[in-house]
């Protein structure tokens, strides 16, 4: 809806919005302040991704005219939607009711100010242990307050949830105890100055190499630090899981060994640096934004095995000016698909190759 429209500096959300579409604020870099007067409803909107939310882009959030530094979620409020105070930077506390039940992905990430959750104690679903915020019964990691320098997990988490540490840019290095079996996607993305994981001798599903973090069987590639300047990454790679590098933004090219036949959702988003990279034949699938922001790529090649592309898989790439895409997966598996689907941008020029 206001895809693009950079002038634009502030947004009155009305009181009776129910929903924000797809991509609706992307590119709206102008934006400075997102005003509200009802905090209730804002928790209830249903934001399609992290362009929906204009604070993605203004960081921050003005209730009735004075700006949310300190949140306290009404009583009453059930759920906090998905992406619903993503990039508030300016947010140093959040305080959750007993009513809270659920709290959707990505709702309280990227909040480099923040520096504890509390929970009201008669919540049944979530509580707060070391300001960080967990499930009730310890098991699943939500959110780290994104002002850390040092995360201890604590013992009983067998679950990092999607998005956990994201944007916590003060973090350097990350120890994952043997008991978490589970980690979601982009559970570190935007982390910039990560530098190192460490995993438990006796944990069962993960391992750490010396530029990130890996299953322990070696095929899915989870994390990469985000103050690497490069990555090696190994053969064993099949996979590059969900928000693998997202945020990696001094990453300047990254060689993808032949292996790999899929690329996971915004595995590469935020690689602003990244000027260079060959998707190797054997991909099949490209993820939902998976090369998201990278606006330092100027031209690329889709392989003839790719069947699916994920929406807005190139959104951002503003610098893109050349895209070759096979014959057979232009017209007999899309049709007449436009490549904007993907987030091209319109002067891009597209090869099909025969």
């Amino acid at each position: 809806m206001f895809s693009g429209c950079s002038g634009l500096t502030s947004v009155t959300i009305p009181v009776g919005m129910k929903s924000i579409g797809q991509g609706a604020f992307s590119g709206c870099s102008g934006l400075t302040e997102v005003r509200i007067s009802d905090l209730a409803a804002w928790c209830g909107i249903s934001f399609y991704d992290f362009d929906s939310n204009p604070c993605s882009f203004a960081h921050r959030l003005v209730l009735n005219g004075a700006e949310i530094t300190n949140l306290t979620i009404p009583g009453g409020v059930t759920g906090i939607g998905a992406f619903a105070f993503h990039g508030c930077s300016r947010l140093a506390s959040v305080s959750i009711p007993a009513s809270v039940t659920n709290i959707g992905e990505f709702a309280i990430a990227d909040c480099g100010a923040l520096t504890s959750f509390v929970v009201d104690e008669g919540n049944p679903s979530f509580k707060s242990e070391d300001g960080l915020l967990l499930t009730k019964d310890g098991t699943t990691l939500v959110a780290v307050p994104g002002g850390l320098t040092r995360v201890t997990i604590p013992d009983g988490v067998t679950r990092i949830g999607t998005g956990a540490f994201s944007g916590c840019s003060k973090l350097t290095s990350i120890a994952i105890p043997d008991g978490v079996t589970e980690i979601e996607g982009s559970a570190f993305a935007n982390c910039g100055r990560l530098s190192n994981f460490s995993v438990g001798s006796g944990n069962p599903s993960y391992k750490a190499s010396y530029y990130g973090l890996l299953t322990k069987d070696g095929t899915t590639l989870v994390a990469v630090g985000g103050a690497r300047t490069s990555v090696s990454i190994p053969n064993t790679v099949i996979r590059i899981g969900n928000g693998a590098f997202s945020g990696c933004s001094k990453l300047t090219t990254i060689p993808i060994p032949a292996g790999v036949t899929e690329i996971g959702d915004e595995a590469f988003a935020g690689c602003s640096g990244l000027t260079s990279i060959t998707i190797p034949d054997g991909v099949t699938s490209i993820g939902a934004r998976a090369f998201f922001g990278c606006a330092g790529l100027t031209e690329l090649t889709i392989p003839d095995n790719v069947t699916s592309i994920g929406t807005r898989a190139f959104g951002g790439c503003s610098g893109l000016a050349s895209l070759s895409v096979p014959w057979r997966f232009w017209f007999a598996r899309l049709g007449w698909f436009s490549v904007t689907d993907w987030g091209m941008p319109y002067e891009c020029e597209v090869t099909v190759r025969r």
